[in-house]
């Protein structure tokens, strides 16, 4: 099957969706909870990872006649993280990217290692954000009230689950957009290797301490 991909190397104020508040939510805290609880960590390559991930956009992106270039700026790398959770914050990234995109248009994904840390960026060259809706962007529900008068369906618990998703395996969010040209969202994970391990772990890390933080930030 031929993709379109170059393969190389919340307040009170903030806006949400009509009804949506009460039931999002506990759906929320659910989802939040319950992606804490289920991880397990396990030795996965990287470049297999975002390719697989990428690969799953296939149907949407050819409706929308959109490609996606990965730039990959290393070679094999490996990491432990949970590969279900992290698939899952990839594909909301570009699965927004591809959203609020035009048809026709080029997303990019990069890959780097920076230091001891994989960094991740999704970028776009869509609508773009206003500045004071930035900040508020990685809280549950939250959506611009672009996206609101638009007809770009979403429910705004996406980019708050991938926040939390990427907070209990340590790592760092970051959401940078000029209004009119677009947005890149970059996620950084610590403790990338170059080899993999002989050996794994013999049971999941604990997170519950991590829990009970968010808990409290919700």
């Amino acid at each position: 099957m031929q993709f379109f991909v170059k393969r190389c190397q919340s307040s009170p104020s903030d806006p949400v969706a009509p009804g949506t508040a009460r039931f999002g939510r506990e759906l929320g805290v659910s989802m939040t909870v319950r992606a804490g609880t289920e991880f397990t960590r396990e030795e996965t390559e990287l470049i297999d990872l975002l390719h697989t991930t990428i690969d799953s956009f296939f149907t949407i992106l050819s409706e929308k006649q959109q490609s996606i270039d990965p730039f990959l700026e290393h070679k094999e790398a490996w990491l432990e993280i949970d590969p279900t959770r992290f698939t899952q914050v990839l594909t909301n990234l570009i699965s927004n990217t591809s959203k609020y995109s035009p048809n026709g248009s080029q997303l990019i994904v990069r890959s780097a290692i920076d230091g001891d840390s994989w960094t991740v960026c999704v970028e776009d060259n869509g609508r773009g954000i206003a500045q004071e809706d930035q900040a508020k962007l990685f809280n549950l529900f939250y959506r611009t009230p672009d996206a609101l008068d638009s007809a770009t369906s979403g429910t705004g618990i996406g980019l708050f689950i991938s926040k939390q998703i990427v907070d209990l395996h340590g790592g760092q969010n970051d959401l940078r957009s000029v209004l009119g040209e677009g947005t890149t969202v970059t996620l950084s994970v610590p403790s990338v290797r170059i080899t993999p391990m002989t050996s794994l772990p013999g049971k999941p890390e604990d997170f519950s301490n991590t829990l009970d933080q968010l808990d409290e930030a919700v």
